[in-house]
Order: structure tokens, then C-alpha cells, then sequence
């Protein structure tokens, strides 16, 4: 499976990469601080926030939450964030996790490790409910060196 890199427009079918576009060029000029919301929970039940440590080398199933979006924020080794459609659950794509993220709701996810170990933080909807799905086959992601 190709891994892709992870920007903006790639991800975008499956959610949104957590950045601020366009900082405050005056504010930064200044040395000030710059606080933007950049996502909220789709209802008033509010967020939870949990780690996750990931150690698997391969991917034998997908879940996804119908009823809350939720973010993979890298924090330590590094980990691949497979996702589908939620139509489409075997059309997977790979994205290397180097920065946060936004999944949304319905969409398929999961990690792979590439390090001996990646922790991600996750922060999801209090209430949130989950599916899992077996993948036909086991997915498996590695460098390939350039030709």
C-alpha cells in the first residue's frame, strides 16, 4: 500500500488536517500568542481525550464512530493513519501521521506503527459509539526505496 504525504487537499475526503492555515503575520511579529479553534464537536456532549500507544506492524480491521468525529495527534515514534470512505470501506489510503487531525464521523480508520511504538493522542465525542470491520486481507505498510 502507498503512503501518502499528509497535506490539506489528500486528506480532505476523509477530514481535516489540524493548522492554521494563515497565522497573524502582526501577532507573530510581536512575539504574541495566537489562540484559534480550528474544530468543534458536532454536539454539546463534549470531548474526551485519551492516548493511545500503537505497536501493531499490521492492520486486521477498520472501526469508525457514527456519531463523532475524532483527532489523532501524534506525540511520540511515528504511526500511519489508514482511512476509508465510509461507502467505500476496502478503497484505503495511507497517510504517515506527522501532524494532527481531524477524522470525520462514518469515516474508516486505523494505525499502523512504524516505529516500535507511536503514541497518539485522541480526543473523541464523550458518548461515542463504534464499529468494527474485518479487512479482507491484513494491511501491512514499509519504505520502499526510491528507484
Amino acid at each position: 500500500m502507498e503512503v501518502r504525504p499528509l497535506d490539506a487537499a489528500g486528506f480532505a475526503p476523509y477530514g481535516k488536517v489540524l493548522e492554521i492555515a494563515e497565522p497573524d503575520a502582526a501577532m507573530a511579529a510581536e512575539g504574541r500568542n495566537e489562540f484559534r479553534v480550528v474544530d468543534e464537536s458536532d454536539n454539546a456532549d463534549g470531548w474526551r481525550l485519551a492516548v493511545q500507544i500503537v505497536r501493531g506492524r499490521e492492520l486486521t480491521q477498520l472501526g469508525h464512530h457514527p456519531n463523532t468525529k475524532e483527532t489523532f495527534e501524534p506525540v511520540n515514534g511515528v504511526a500511519v493513519l489508514c482511512v476509508a470512505p465510509f461507502e467505500a470501506p476496502d478503497d484505503v489510503a495511507a497517510f504517515v501521521l506527522d501532524r494532527p487531525v481531524v477524522v470525520n464521523a462514518k469515516v474508516w480508520h486505523g494505525l499502523i506503527a512504524l516505529s516500535r511504538e507511536a503514541v497518539v493522542k485522541i480526543a473523541e465525542n464523550r458518548h461515542v459509539t463504534g464499529v468494527n470491520r474485518a479487512l479482507p486481507r491484513p494491511l501491512r505498510v514499509g519504505l520502499v526505496s526510491p528507484s
